[in-house]
């Protein structure tokens, strides 16, 4: 009954309120004259996709797609919406592995984007993972917003960073709105820097309409997840993150992209806001009062959100192979042959429960080079963080290489620890599956199976770890 009244009260008073909210904090011109001001007040959008746009009024006259709808649209101000707990304990898994790729930061002229490659992670809605999931998502770009288009906390922070997901098996350049799901989050000034922002930064950021720049440093999403700024009145919804259903930020403006936005802002430092701020002003157009590419604040009348928690499941999400590392994938490809190969040769048809022991093992095994992958990625940050101790001053630099050290081993030792796991169950899978078949394990001075999970299991791992 108290949630139902809230939602009427917020429906009927969320408009009004919004607008005083924003002339109370000098921030009128980013909400004046929004077409979302009635969630009813659904218009028809007469211009086309092609149509020229830029952020001249926030957005107002932005006349495609669904641009003109009203209702269903985003950004919104957080704080009007209402908003509940997860249910069902229902929670954020995340998996997104350090980059260590090259990536190129391109300048459309409207923001800063970047291209991510297949394999750069991404999150699960679920209750426990990887076995009961609602719903999982790839991550494929980057873009970024100057100021914030969402508002943390009630006001909208100096830059907001987006990664753009794609519904899990999707890989069209331009899913359907109902496959997209992003993953924002706010930076304001703090008292640490991001790691993430300076990365992007260092090398310079492409001003020119057009042009693009390239970043070799590692990219690290797992900050969204961390420590907020301390002091900043988050409380116990501090690292949490807010769901809800409402549209693209830019034209068309379709409807129906899943928004997953940290309920407060993370540090940054001066100069790396001021870079990127820098960066979006040579793309702002002259007569454009203030310097951005925010889109203006959406009604948020009739809608709900759900606060999640968050877990880290990096080692144990089943990402694909990394596109460089050719071994593994042959390795995988000949396991798959000799696993089609034994069953073709197989007479009568083995058991199913042998068939299904048959995949559970290829599973692992490609788990074990996933988690083999990720350790070792993990492992040498952390021994290259902890060289760098020897040099680094005492002082904030060194704070912030000691918790680079201690994350990173934090993860390697975890890693580790999914590999003993993995590797536990296949040494014990040969003769768990050899029983379903009817066999009796082999002896240890007897030849090892030809054709079967053995000979895949090899392919899979040279190192003999498991032999």
């Amino acid at each position: 009954m108290a949630r139902w009244c809230l939602a009427a009260f917020a429906f009927a008073l969320c408009t009004p309120a919004l607008g005083r909210q924003q002339q109370q904090r000098g921030g009128d011109a980013l909400f004046r004259g929004s077409r979302g001001a009635a969630a009813s007040g659904a218009g028809v959008c007469k211009g086309s996709a092609a149509d020229p746009w830029n952020y001249m009024d926030g957005g107002f006259s932005w006349n495609a797609g669904e641009c003109c709808m009203g209702g269903g649209q985003s950004p919104v101000n957080l704080t009007a919406v209402v908003g509940d707990e997860s249910p069902l304990n229902a929670k954020i898994f995340y998996g997104y592995p350090a980059l260590y790729q090259p990536v190129s930061i391109l300048n459309d002229g409207h923001m800063l984007s970047v291209e991510l490659g297949p394999h750069a992670g991404g999150f699960a809605v679920g209750s426990l993972y990887p076995d009961i999931l609602t719903s999982r998502w790839r991550v494929w770009k980057i873009a970024i917003h100057v100021p914030s288009e969402h508002t943390f906390q009630g006001v909208r922070a100096p830059l907001e960073l987006q990664l753009f997901h794609r519904r899990k098996g999707n890989k069209r350049e331009n899913p359907a709105p109902g496959d997209v799901a992003v993953v924002s989050v706010g930076y304001t000034y703090g008292g640490r820097r991001s790691k993430l922002l300076d990365s992007l930064k260092k090398g310079g950021l492409p001003l020119e309409p057009g042009s693009w720049q390239e970043s070799t440093q590692e990219l690290d999403f797992s900050e969204f997840f961390g420590p907020g700024l301390m002091g900043s009145g988050g409380g116990d919804r501090s690292g949490k993150f807010w769901q809800y259903e409402g549209s693209l930020t830019a034209p068309p403006c379709s409807r129906g992209v899943q928004w997953v936005v940290r309920h407060d802002a993370l540090p940054a430092s001066p100069d790396s806001l001021e870079a990127f701020k820098e960066a979006i002003a040579a793309l702002t157009p002259v007569a454009q009062a203030e310097v951005g590419n925010a889109r203006k604040l959406q009604s948020a009348c009739g809608r709900t959100m759900t606060l999640r928690s968050t877990s880290d499941v990096t080692p144990q999400m089943q990402l694909e192979p990394r596109a460089e590392d050719g071994g593994f994938q042959t390795a995988v490809a000949e396991a798959l042959a000799e696993q089609k190969k034994f069953a073709a040769a197989m007479v009568p048809e083995p058991p199913k429960l042998y068939k299904e022991c048959l995949d559970r093992l290829a599973r692992a095994a490609t788990d074990l080079g996933v988690a083999k992958s990720h350790r070792h990625n993990t492992c040498k940050a952390g021994a290259e963080a902890q060289a760098k101790l020897k040099t680094v001053q005492p002082g904030l630099s060194r704070v912030r290489v000691v918790e680079q050290y201690k994350g990173n081993m934090a993860k390697c030792e975890t890693a580790s620890a999914v590999i003993a796991s993995l590797a536990k169950e296949l040494s014990g899978g040969k003769a768990r599956c050899a029983s379903l078949k009817g066999e009796k394990p082999k002896a240890k001075d007897e030849q090892p199976m030809s054709g079967s999970v053995s000979g895949a299991l090899s392919a899979l791992d040279p190192s003999g770890l498991l032999r």
